[in-house]
């Protein structure tokens, strides 16, 4: 059927001047080009459509590998901001610490020195006290001691006294034992006689204060 319109064209063509027949045959070819694009089987514009298709799964693909590609990549610089961060937070945190020390070190710098000179001399003080109260310590030490030296003589003498004592008393009534085993002879003696007899007679009473004496008379 192209093919009859075709040649009913080129008959119709053939009868007209040389410059129409050309623009009329070109004209008619264009017409069966556009039917022939239109009517074309539509096995091309599926293989087109795969071809896009196919296309854009490669560009997928490509840019699927490219994304994950990219998150390793954002991860491990994800990870490397984490640590950069961790350390900058520990190094501010080492600062401040730095300069609260260093705070801390001046104003204890600044208490010694207003400090230091009033403690040492309220210390300076303090022991000149605990001198003062040493050397009055050892002044009553040295009282006390002259005092006991004083004591320790007089005891001494007081022994030398007592020594004298005891020596007259012995050279007047004898030993100890003398006199008691005296004493006990003449209970025995009062005993045997009328006590009251004996105390109404004063030599019998005086007697008693005369032991030595007495007891040399005593007729046993």
């Amino acid at each position: 059927m192209g093919v009859s319109k075709l040649t009913k064209a080129f008959f119709n063509i053939s009868k007209k001047p040389e410059s129409e027949k050309i623009e009329e045959v070109t004209q008619e070819e264009q017409k069966l080009d556009n039917q022939r694009e239109v009517n074309m089987p539509k096995e091309s514009t599926l293989e087109q459509l795969d071809k896009e298709i196919q296309k854009l799964k490669e560009e997928h693909a490509r840019i699927s590998n490219q994304l994950s590609e990219l998150e390793a990549i954002a991860k491990a610089k994800l990870a490397e901001l984490t640590a950069l961060e961790e350390k900058r937070q520990r190094e501010a945190e080492k600062a401040k610490l730095d300069n609260e020390l260093r705070e801390v070190f001046t104003q204890l710098l600044i208490l010694n020195w207003q400090t230091i000179p009033k403690f040492l001399n309220e210390s300076f003080a303090h022991i000149r006290g605990i001198a003062s109260e040493y050397d009055e310590l050892r002044a009553k030490e040295y009282a006390l001691a002259e005092e006991f030296a004083r004591l320790r003589k007089e005891l001494a003498y007081s022994d030398i006294e007592i020594a004298k004592m005891q020596g007259e008393i012995h050279r007047t009534i004898g030993e100890r034992i003398e006199l008691v085993m005296e004493l006990r002879r003449l209970l025995q003696l009062i005993d045997e006689k009328d006590a009251e007899s004996w105390f109404q007679d004063p030599k019998n009473v005086l007697r008693i204060f005369d032991v030595r004496r007495e007891t040399l008379k005593l007729n046993w």
